[in-house]
């Protein structure tokens, strides 16, 4: 596998545009916030109700690390 090697300001954009996209996603939720975990991994969802239905969406895989109480 060849290791590919981008310019600061390419990063620099691209985490931009990542930490913009999941701020907008982050301010379209309308039910909580659950985490599943699935072989030793945690997936965080979105819990909402529609009518008399609970629904689920995915949001993002995280890293333990990562999350505060």
């Amino acid at each position: 596998m060849e290791i590919v090697a981008y310019s600061r300001p390419a990063v620099v954009a691209y985490q931009d545009l990542l930490r913009l996209h999941l701020g907008e996603r982050a301010s379209s939720l309308v039910g909580t916030i659950e985490e599943r975990q699935r072989d030793g991994r945690t997936y965080l969802y979105e819990r909402f109700g529609i009518g008399t239905e609970m629904m689920s969406r995915y949001l993002a895989k995280t890293n333990r690390s990562c999350v505060h109480a």
